[in-house]
């Protein structure tokens, strides 16, 4: 896994401790708790996109702990994750640039990893490290 992606789990499952530390109340092992933390994070006017990404987050984390017996059930089982905006324009590139790019691909390759790029939102350092085994 990429190291950036580490350090984003690792900061959102931060975020989700120390948000049990201050609710000395909830258990941790509780669906409840996590349905409740969730729900705090739309209450903090979050975007849906960071929401959406501590809903991945968290599930992914809460069915690794239900495969590994600490807790009863999946967290988030009962929690459907928000929907993002149809059609998202990129963020860092404009539809425009992404068009000339592809225009001034020379050939297949070239345009195949334009758009492998522009698809997946995936960083250069992380294609770069890609294997088979992660494709």
């Amino acid at each position: 896994m990429p190291k950036n992606t580490i350090t984003g789990y690792r900061r959102r499952l931060g975020q989700f401790t120390d948000w049990l530390r201050l609710n000395k109340k909830c258990h941790p092992a509780e669906p409840e708790t996590w349905t409740r933390y969730y729900a705090s994070l739309k209450r903090r006017k979050l975007s849906v996109y960071t929401r959406k990404g501590h809903y991945h987050i968290l599930n992914r984390f809460g069915t690794w702990l239900l495969k590994k017996g600490y807790v009863y059930t999946a967290p988030l089982k009962d929690v459907r994750p928000p929907d993002l905006p149809k059609n998202r324009e990129p963020k860092a590139i404009f539809r425009q640039h992404i068009q000339a790019m592809l225009a001034m691909a020379d050939d297949h390759r070239d345009r195949t990893i334009l758009l492998f790029f522009r698809d997946t939102g995936c960083r250069a350092s992380e294609a770069l490290n890609l294997t088979w085994r992660d494709i």
